[in-house]
């Protein structure tokens, strides 16, 4: 025990300082262990400069070679990290760190081509990763993760989506959105029109999915997380109504749509409408949209609302749509009497 802690005790210390890190912007991410953690922001391929710190443990220390490296890689299920990126440094050849060291270094509109991306189980991330190559023992690894984001500008082309689904004699409606190509802070609009009503519908509820691909198919992996189930009707409908849809991205943690990213991984989204019947026969519908990061402060219209809180204070909402799983869990309240001046509420079974 003595001899490994002598050994942990002598080895050299490493630090890694980024250029005016104390400014720079900060991401807040959730770890798998709960725990949250700051990485700095970089916009596209920015520079990343920054002081390599090395400490000497108080006598001579002696290595194979100290290098830094500019990394970014993708990890997967059931392989070895991928680098796209690879750039690197040699701080000091092979011999003997006898002195505190300071490389000061600079990695000029360094290639960042994808965002940082942390999925149900891929990875995507960028290091700063300084290796002090040793005789006897595994090489000393110290990691430096930086976040990356990309600003794109939103599509000249973004067409309106519009399409009929049903099922013959039963149920025949129309879907249509008010486009296919949505900014992460932005409101999907849309509408439902019922054709044609043989069934009775419960309810229905409105989600957006993200599809999380790995590898080619014909072998390829697919991971769905689900963003909030939200119920937009409860009742039946009847032929000619119309049902409008909203949903506010910018309530939930989203990332930009992602094709084929190194050949490796791609990230789709979708908004996933489902109606229930009364026997519990679920008639669902997905559509595609893409997704991509505006920079802050874009020009909006004026007329547009694009956060949750904007809505409601817009339409005077205080109190927000309870979901049905909220209205089963609502226990009764005993002993309490209506108020004299307030009459009883029917449910309503037809929408005017």
């Amino acid at each position: 025990m003595s001899f490994l802690s002598s050994l942990f005790e002598s080895s050299v210390k490493v630090n890694i300082e980024l250029e005016n890190e104390n400014e720079r912007e900060k991401i807040q991410v959730k770890e798998k262990n709960g725990k949250l953690v700051e990485y700095p922001l970089f916009i596209g391929n920015e520079d990343v400069n920054g002081v390599v710190k090395l400490t000497y443990p108080g006598k001579p220390y002696e290595h194979m070679g100290i290098s830094l490296e500019f990394v970014g890689e993708i990890i997967t299920p059931h392989n070895e990290p991928f680098p796209f990126v690879k750039l690197s440094f040699e701080i000091q050849p092979a011999g003997f760190l006898d002195k505190n060291i300071e490389f000061p270094f600079s990695f000029p509109q360094a290639e960042k081509s994808y965002e940082t991306y942390r999925g149900q189980n891929v990875r995507l991330g960028y290091f700063l990763r300084v290796k002090v190559v040793r005789k006897l023992f595994p090489a000393l690894v110290v990691n430096k993760e930086i976040w990356v984001h990309n600003y794109q500008i939103e599509p000249t082309v973004n067409n309106e989506i519009s399409m009929e689904v049903g099922i013959e004699n039963c149920i025949h409606i129309k879907f249509e959105y008010n486009k296919s190509k949505f900014s992460l802070n932005d409101v999907v609009i849309g509408k439902v029109l019922f054709l044609l009503v043989r069934t009775r519908i419960k309810y229905m509820e409105l989600s957006l999915i993200r599809k999380e691909t790995i590898g080619q198919s014909p072998t390829a992996e697919v991971y769905t997380k689900s963003f909030g189930a939200t119920e937009i009707m409860d009742g039946a409908p009847i032929k000619g109504e119309v049902l409008p849809l909203r949903i506010f991205l910018s309530q939930y943690d989203l990332c930009p749509t992602y094709y084929n990213v190194s050949n490796k991984y791609s990230v789709r989204y979708y908004l996933h409408l489902v109606l229930f019947d009364i026997d519990d026969r679920r008639y669902f519908k997905q559509q595609e949209i893409t997704l991509f990061r505006e920079e802050p402060g874009t020009p909006r219209p004026s007329c547009a609302l694009t956060s949750l809180d904007d809505y409601r204070k817009e339409h005077k909402i205080k109190h927000h749509h309870k979901s049905r799983q909220e209205k089963k869990e609502e226990k009764p309240k005993e002993d309490e009497e209506p108020k004299e001046d307030e009459e009883p509420k029917e449910d309503d079974e037809e929408v005017n």
